[in-house]
């Protein structure tokens, strides 16, 4: 059993906010709301590229080099 818990660890212990997606319920509950949600945020034809929102961006959901937002972790801050 050691074993298991040891290699969960390694396997999602480095990923951000790890409490947030694997223990707590509120993250968990948000984040699959998420998934059918009807407010998500994209990127328009106005975006320059400029990386402003990725800095911006709390949980870091932004990829600005391959134009996607993860919608899964976004937490709809609209910063």
């Amino acid at each position: 059993m050691t074993f298991y818990r040891f290699f969960y660890f390694i396997r999602f212990g480095f990923r951000k906010r790890f409490f947030c997606g694997v223990f707590c319920p509120v993250g968990t509950t948000l984040k699959i709301i998420s998934k059918i949600g009807i407010f998500k945020i994209k990127f328009n034809e106005n975006c320059l590229n400029c990386g402003k929102c990725a800095r911006e961006c709390p949980v870091q959901a932004i990829d600005v080099k391959n134009k996607k937002i993860n919608n899964s972790e976004c937490i709809k801050c609209f910063k």
